[in-house]
């Protein structure tokens, strides 16, 4: 394949493309991770919006892995703050299997772990736009959230209501089209 140079500059470039991507898509979302690179895209994207489709909404990704400097925590905190009445946030706090290569017993590590609050890194962030176990109800009826004691106190009400046995119904994966 040949090298084909173009006669505009990396910035007139990414123009083109973000024109092109505001015209053909209806949802438009920027993986910010809040690094460098996504920081710097997402403030070009914001700004290409609030000239050109002023009147778009787009999200913006946030996965959290609980486990990051605290000065890229302060940044994003800082960088949701500024934005979030201008997009759909969405920060993501949930546990996943996550390759790790600090540990010779365990091949992977789960961020958010709810099983082992006691030893997160940091605090559960604090705002409507985070995504969670205890406050997302389509997760939350596929993946078992652990009953906190208030909770375990009122279950025998709902044991004699389900049949004596105290068992809760259960959502299949497949009616929430989560495979």
């Amino acid at each position: 394949m040949q090298r084909q140079y173009l006669n505009q500059n990396v910035y007139e470039a990414l123009q083109s493309r973000l024109h092109f991507i505001f015209q053909e898509f209806q949802n438009i979302f920027v993986s910010f991770s809040g690094g460098k690179d996504s920081g710097l895209l997402l403030n070009l994207v914001l700004d290409f919006r609030k000239k050109y489709y002023p009147n778009r909404r787009i999200g913006v990704f946030h996965q959290d892995f609980e486990a990051q400097y605290s000065v890229t925590t302060e940044y994003i905190e800082r960088t949701f703050a500024r934005i979030e009445k201008e997009v759909e946030p969405y920060w993501v706090c949930l546990p996943m299997a996550t390759r790790t290569a600090l540990s010779n017993y365990e091949m992977y590590w789960y961020p958010w772990d709810d099983e082992k609050e006691e030893a997160w890194v940091r605090p559960m962030p604090k705002h409507p736009y985070v995504i969670n176990l205890r406050n997302n109800d389509a997760i939350a009826s596929v993946v078992p959230v652990p009953k906190s004691e208030e909770d375990n106190d009122s279950e025998a009400g709902v044991a004699e209501e389900s049949g004596g046995n105290g068992a809760q119904p259960t959502a299949d994966a497949s009616e929430n089209n989560i495979e």
